[in-house]
């Protein structure tokens, strides 16, 4: 099974210690795994952080946008989405020097099962990329060993032919599961960036099923608001 680890990168919406260091120390251990993920980062992120964007590009992950701001795309306008896409690609570029092309993801996975931001996005070349497995390593209190957990299942489990996971750069327990997981799953399975996957092994806008638990994280947020 080919498995695509990818990572938000975005400014934390909670209290962390050292975000930058918990993305540094992602980037430490994917290396030494010698292994290639994909990176979705926001516009500011990558302003804020030019040089952590440019290790990504030169130690070969894939970079992704994932909109400028991080606001989810069901509080725009279809103008302000096509704004917020606009100035995330150009920034990646003038940043990294890559052109993200296609590979987007919506901030909070926020507006997947929405024909109208969909139309938006595509408008702009782009088509979200949404997860197989999404542990929730966001969720204030979780621990590392139930994130290897989480993952190591949905991948044992998985009957597809690929499992595309979902982590982000700052949680703090984030960094101590990576190179546990990738330790548990080399040999059986192999470690790919989604432009190594084929286009019908790319969960677009949600083609698989809702075991991720995306949608309970949108009530969440939607609820706090």
């Amino acid at each position: 099974m080919n498995v695509a680890l990818t990572f938000d990168a975005e400014h934390p919406d909670q209290m962390v210690a050292d975000p930058v260091g918990n993305a540094v120390a992602i980037l430490d251990q994917l290396r030494s795994s010698d292994v290639q993920a994909t990176f979705f980062v926001t516009g500011v992120w990558a302003k804020s952080y030019p040089c952590l964007v440019a290790r990504i590009v030169e130690e070969g992950h894939l970079l992704g946008s994932h909109g400028f701001w991080h606001c989810p795309f069901g509080n725009l306008t279809h103008e302000a989405m096509r704004l917020d896409l606009e100035r995330s690609r150009e920034t990646l570029v003038d940043v990294s020097g890559v052109d993200p092309h296609h590979w987007f993801r919506l901030p909070q996975g926020q507006g997947v099962y929405d024909a109208t931001i969909r139309h938006a996005v595509e408008a702009e070349g782009f088509h979200h990329v949404h997860w197989d497995s999404g542990a929730e390593d966001w969720r204030p209190g979780i621990r590392p060993l139930d994130l290897t957990r989480q993952i190591l299942s949905a991948v044992e489990t998985s009957q597809i032919t690929s499992q595309v996971v979902l982590l982000h750069s700052w949680p703090e327990p984030t960094p101590n599961v990576v190179s546990s997981i990738i330790a548990s799953l080399q040999g059986a399975h192999t470690f790919v960036r989604l432009d190594e996957l084929r286009p019908e092994e790319v969960p677009y806008w949600a083609t698989r099923s809702r075991q991720d638990g995306s949608d309970n994280r949108e009530m969440v947020i939607k609820n706090e608001s």
